[in-house]
């Protein structure tokens, strides 16, 4: 199999595994914004439940997960979906990154979070700078 096609689907299963996560969490906080609060013991450290809080980081969690979706299936159109999707969860990782220094957010929740916050952007962000890397550059048509 050619290198390129196999870095390929690698990009899109990477995209579609945080899609679905990111899809799935925005249900779960959207649906049931109070389970979701109870489910999490590091959320619940922050201080007390915002329902309406919580469904506006699920609303954004949707569109970060269908953005994300759109672009592991439209290859023509995947820079611009997956930075667009990824933009978000980037922010949030850095508002996190930033607690932590600040000693606004002990480093133990920052370190129990860190999988489920720095995680996606990560997961979404190296398979395209691989992409970007390894691909052949087109020829610009005059």
């Amino acid at each position: 199999m050619d290198q390129t096609l196999l870095l390929e689907r690698l990009a899109r299963g990477l995209l579609t595994l945080v899609a679905v996560a990111c899809i799935g969490n925005a249900l779960f906080m959207i649906i049931i914004p109070m389970q979701w609060y109870a489910a999490l013991p590091s959320v619940q450290a922050t201080g007390p439940a915002n329902g309406h809080l919580i469904v506006d980081v699920g609303i954004a969690y949707l569109c970060s997960g269908v953005l994300l979706a759109y672009g592991a299936w439209s290859p023509a159109i995947r820079a611009g979906a997956v930075m667009a999707g990824v933009l978000w969860l980037a922010a949030h990782s850095v508002v996190h990154i930033v607690e932590c220094l600040r000693g606004d957010a002990p480093v133990s929740r920052f370190l129990v979070d860190a999988p489920a916050v720095l995680g996606p952007p990560l997961v979404v962000i190296t398979p395209l700078a691989v992409l970007r890397v390894t691909r052949k550059p087109r020829r610009k048509r005059i």
